[in-house]
């Protein structure tokens, strides 16, 4: 399932490192700061003049005068000071903010951002965000994957008005975390239970996948260590059992069709032995039951587990197909 709100918030906080001046951007981003610790080292900057941001405050913790660049009500920290908004902008655009983590309407395959206006509709201002994309030592843009209407937000090409180009370092949506790659998006992480085919479906351009992001169940040590850390070896692999996948799916079509249980029980093994049926838990379960059922003679079981099995293939082949290799 994808990410909730909640999670993604908590995903773009995992972003934040010690000793960081970070600014928060206008909507979800500002919930970033209920998911850094106090003791952290961290310190929240907002554009509108407070360096020393906390948390969002309790009913009973309510100043009227403490909001940040979005009108909420906030608290701050022991040791904050508070300035006016051209110190705040001098600070931004001096490059004194490690980290800005911002909202976004569109972000390009080269890092362009479009976070500021959709043209027709009603806005009350570019705000920092301009300074900020341009000015911050790195940017996170934490967004959904898809507008309302249901097209992509991470594109080849933006197509709204530009913020700023070049600009962004990582993309967090509700399907993973996804990195621009001049011609595409590089996914490092995949929501847990998101299908490889709904990231590729919901990206306008290219994606490829690190290992990792590939296969969430994918335990790359235990690969690496199976072929003495060899990544020369790894790779050589990879591309060799990519370049069978369409073979092994069409002999699994065929000796289901065909109730070829012979054909079954072999492929079976020698999928098992490959590297992903030992590394790939879902693949693993599903070829050992196809081939122990066709050993057995228990052929409906062996039919409906290969039916399990070319799905579970083709996938494995879309994500290796996608693997940033």
């Amino acid at each position: 399932m994808s990410w909730t709100r909640e999670q993604m918030v908590a995903r773009a906080a995992a972003e934040v490192r010690p000793g960081q001046i970070v600014n928060l951007g206008i909507g979800m981003p500002t919930e970033v700061a209920n998911h850094v610790p106090a003791d952290a080292g961290v310190v929240l900057q907002t554009e509108n003049g407070l360096l020393g941001m906390g948390p969002f405050p309790f009913d009973d913790e309510v100043d009227p005068h403490l909001v940040n660049a979005g009108k909420q009500t906030i608290t701050a920290m022991p040791g904050a000071s508070t300035f006016d908004s051209a110190t705040s902008f001098a600070m931004i655009r001096s490059g004194r903010v490690d980290l800005a983590i911002l909202g976004g309407l569109e972000v390009a395959a080269n890092g362009d951002l479009a976070n500021w206006t959709v043209p027709g509709k009603l806005i009350t201002g570019m705000g920092g965000a301009m300074d900020l994309a341009a000015g911050a030592k790195r940017l996170v843009v934490l967004q959904s994957h898809v507008a309302k209407d249901g097209t992509s937000k991470l594109v080849t090409r933006t197509n709204l008005p530009l913020t700023a180009t070049a600009c962004v370092s990582r993309v967090i949506t509700e399907l993973g975390v996804f990195d621009p790659a001049g011609d595409g998006f590089l996914c490092v992480e995949r929501a847990p239970d998101v299908a490889v085919s709904e990231v590729l479906s919901k990206t306008g351009t290219k994606v490829r996948f690190t290992a990792e992001a590939a296969l969430p169940s994918f335990d790359l040590l235990r690969a690496r260590e199976a072929l003495a850390f060899d990544e020369g070896i790894l790779r050589e692999v990879l591309e060799i059992f990519t370049a069978q996948i369409p073979a092994v799916v069409q002999r699994l079509r065929t000796a289901a069709a065909q109730r070829d249980f012979k054909t079954l029980a072999s492929e079976g093994h020698s999928l098992k032995g490959s590297i992903f049926a030992g590394a790939a838990l879902p693949w693993s379960a599903a070829v050992l039951a196809m081939e122990k059922a066709a050993k057995a003679g228990r052929h409906e079981d062996a039919l409906a587990e290969a039916a399990r099995v070319v799905p579970l293939t083709e996938e494995l082949g879309q994500i290796l197909g996608a693997l940033a290799l």
